[in-house]
């Protein structure tokens, strides 16, 4: 009996051990009452991305062409990735083609149900469907339309169908040579059927590979700026051109010349192995420099109160010079004036409330970092009283000593500066030092900067 699958074959007579086919058709769709076959050329539709539709045949015409041909029967066997899921298939190498997949049966999943692939086949055709679908459709044309329906069709009505397999090396890798000296090595497209193979670039070899790794470490090393093309001429420089010595006038110079195009690889070969090699952070840290990398672009996890218990856990302090100048009060005429102050501030990660700071002239240093901290830990409402305030402790409730501290690592905050001040003014028992040219470390103190400079101080009117 003939059904959906069924394969009908013709091997080629002789000795070989891998037998090879004259014939193969698979049977793609039948009606209802087994009166219509549709039969597809599948010698035929391993060769191009957009097979013919399948030819119809009654159920006696069918059977005459069997005998004819002298065709075996069995069933077909797809190549197995069309029952693959997306996960496996992304793990063989066809990750970019599930995107083109979807696309592709987005378009004629409505026109996929078994009534209407039979009208398809068998009756007046999907035309009026199609010229519907057009309008919506970022396809232009009823022929591509036909072509993606002949294919879903041919090769097992499933949407894996619209990925072009072929047969089952589709999609694989090439073997990679190891050098350019090595017979499997895989030549450049040349032209549009490939005829000019022999006079393009050469394919990529697992030395080019190593080079190119190279040349960008040393690139990144000299602290140059990224730039593919120039990446890719100092690439040539290095391992494409030939020193020839001649000798002018009694002295040898050296002349540089590169090697045939055949045996150099393309730059878009080279961008190509460039950006497999390097992820998108890589690129951003050789554009900006890994400090730069790490503060402005790189991938932000968790929240600044990540391991912070509760209030007065962690303090952050930092110290900034202040976008105002502070006039010289001795001097009549108002030309001079005593410099920028340096504000330090202490802030309570996990309630953001500034529990401490000190206002100075000198620094940023360890002595403000040591009276800032001070600060924090004392009573606010003594405090006031200096300036002839009378607040209560509900007011500004910051008087207690953290558990632990961060603190910038530049060198105007020595660790062993730090460290002492902690440990001995005020038996803190632990502080962290954030890294080199990192304000990002300390967000929570740096976001109150911001707010100080921009609402108490250039927005304020005040007459300093």
């Amino acid at each position: 009996m003939i059904t959906i699958g069924t394969h009908l074959y013709k091997q080629k007579l002789g000795n070989s051990e891998k037998s090879e086919l004259i014939h193969s058709y698979r049977v793609c769709l039948v009606n209802r009452d087994y009166s219509l076959f549709a039969v597809a050329d599948m010698l035929k539709a391993n060769l191009v991305t957009n097979p013919p539709k399948p030819e119809i045949f009654t159920k006696t015409d069918l059977n005459k062409f069997i005998n004819k041909n002298k065709l075996e029967k069995d069933m077909y066997d797809l190549p197995s990735q069309h029952l693959f899921s997306d996960e496996r298939l992304k793990a063989t190498g066809y990750g970019k083609w599930l995107k083109k997949r979807d696309e592709k049966f987005a378009e004629i999943k409505s026109l996929t149900s078994q009534d209407l692939l039979e009208q398809y086949l068998f009756g007046k055709g999907l035309g009026d469907e199609i010229r519907l679908r057009l309008v919506h459709s970022r396809w232009s044309s009823h022929g591509a339309f036909n072509n993606a329906l002949n294919r879903f069709i041919i090769w097992g009505a499933v949407p894996n169908a619209l990925i072009s397999f072929k047969s089952h090396n589709i999609g694989t890798m090439f073997p990679v040579a190891e050098t350019c000296d090595d017979v499997i090595i895989k030549r450049g497209r040349g032209g549009k059927n490939n005829q000019n193979s022999r006079t393009v670039f050469r394919g990529i070899t697992e030395q080019d590979k190593t080079r190119i790794k190279q040349v960008t470490a040393k690139w990144v090393s000299d602290g140059k700026k990224l730039s593919l093309k120039r990446l890719y001429e100092c690439f040539e420089d290095n391992f494409f051109v030939t020193t020839v010595v001649r000798e002018i006038n009694g002295k040898e110079l050296n002349y540089y010349s590169p090697f045939d195009q055949k045996e150099r690889i393309s730059f878009r070969s080279f961008s190509y192995h460039f950006n497999q090699f390097n992820t998108k952070a890589d690129l951003l840290k050789m554009k900006f420099g890994h400090i730069s990398f790490e503060k402005d672009h790189a991938d932000r996890q968790g929240s600044a109160i990540d391991g912070v218990l509760g209030a007065t856990h962690r303090y952050e302090v930092d110290a900034t010079v202040l976008d105002v100048y502070v006039r010289y009060p001795y001097d009549k005429t108002g030309r001079f004036t005593m410099g920028r102050p340096v504000l330090y501030l202490v802030i309570d990660v996990y309630s953001t409330m500034i529990v401490g700071f000190y206002l100075g002239f000198d620094g940023p240093n360890s002595d403000g970092v040591a009276q800032a901290m001070v600060n924090a830990c004392m009573c606010k409402v003594e405090f006031a009283k200096r300036y002839n305030l009378d607040i209560d402790e509900d007011c500004w409730p910051a008087q207690h000593i953290p558990r632990e501290i961060t603190i910038d690592n530049g060198s105007e905050y020595p660790n062993s500066a730090i460290s002492s001040a902690l440990k001995s003014m005020l038996g803190i028992i632990a502080y962290n030092f954030a890294a080199v040219f990192r304000g990002d470390a300390k967000g929570t103190v740096e976001s109150k900067f911001n707010a100080l400079n921009n609402l108490a101080i250039h927005h304020s009117g005040c007459d300093f």
